[in-house]
């Protein structure tokens, strides 16, 4: 299980995988709702999925990078508790990245 299952569950709520839909059915993505008359074609051909997922793997080094940073600065003031604050502080910068996604979804 991953560490950032939770946060990539409410992610896929906030930002569900949207696949193409074109006209003709033929050039439409197999994932789309309509999905693709051309039976050959069984996976995503869009790009949406792969998309997706190379956000949540940003999302997951930005979680990384500012918890790193904060447990940094809980070090540099001497507060031996860093690891009890570890899931809290996550906590934190998730809200903050889903109230920037909420942002810019509106």
């Amino acid at each position: 299980m991953s560490k950032y299952t939770d946060t990539d569950k409410r992610f896929d709520e906030k930002c569900p995988i949207v696949h193409s839909e074109c006209e003709d059915p033929w050039y439409s993505c197999p994932l789309s709702e309509e999905g693709c008359v051309d039976e050959r074609s069984t996976g995503c051909t869009c790009g949406a999925t792969r998309e997706h997922e190379n956000f949540k793997s940003f999302l997951h080094q930005e979680l990384d990078r500012q918890r790193e940073a904060i447990l940094k600065r809980i070090k540099i003031m001497g507060d031996e508790g860093g690891d009890c604050l570890d899931k809290y502080v996550i906590k934190d910068v998730v809200n903050i990245l889903e109230e920037f996604l909420d942002s810019q979804t509106k």
